[in-house]
């Protein structure tokens, strides 16, 4: 439900869709052993219509320690939601967030809008304490690339605020050129080219 320009779903040649119910029982019997279920794919996973029921399945199917969780960028978590997930056994949610200035996020998450997404996240933060899940973890994702990188020192200073129990960073992927323009990396590195 956005058009996040770091996508991969701007490339992919594949049809796209939502895997199924009778798919996703399927695989029940081989979540007894999982250290994690990460509901995510290439896409917003609330707007599958079997979302609730595909987190009370896994929680259901897999062991005591296992955790299950997605990612998601919050346009539509709200309260209501919120409460659904947790109350159906979700153990994680994990919030995509770019930028921490409302510009650079719209920017790169092409119809997110960032006063809606800190809300979503307080919003989060709130029904766990009322649900008293302590269990319950809240983690925002953010991609770093030349757009973005210095914005990192502000975002965990927001999180920390929020009430948010941890901050993933990962490294842009490029899937185009243009893209390999925003890396903060280099993967021509001496070392990797006297290895080849």
């Amino acid at each position: 439900n956005l058009s996040c320009t770091t996508c991969i779903r701007n490339v992919l040649a594949e049809n796209l869709g939502d895997m199924s119910l009778p798919l996703f029982r399927r695989l029940l019997p081989g979540f007894g052993n999982a250290d994690l279920i990460n509901l995510s794919g290439f896409g917003e996973p609330l707007l599958h219509p079997e979302i609730l029921e595909m987190v009370r399945l896994a929680k259901e199917h897999s062991g005591p320690d296992t955790r299950v969780g997605f990612n998601t960028n919050a346009t539509l978590l709200t309260e209501a939601v919120a409460r659904k997930l947790i109350s159906a056994g979700l153990d994680m949610l994990i919030v995509s967030i770019d930028g921490v200035q409302a510009e650079t996020l719209k920017e790169i998450r092409i119809g997110a809008q960032l006063p809606q997404l800190l809300t979503s996240v307080e919003e989060l933060t709130k029904t766990r304490a009322e649900l008293g899940c302590d269990t319950f973890r809240i983690g925002l994702e953010f991609v770093a690339m030349t757009d973005n990188i210095r914005e990192l020192p502000r975002l965990v200073e927001v999180a920390g605020q929020m009430g948010v129990d941890f901050v993933v960073v990962s490294n842009l992927i490029p899937y185009t050129e243009p893209m390999a323009r925003r890396i903060l990396y280099e993967y021509n590195t001496d070392l990797a080219v006297q290895t080849m």
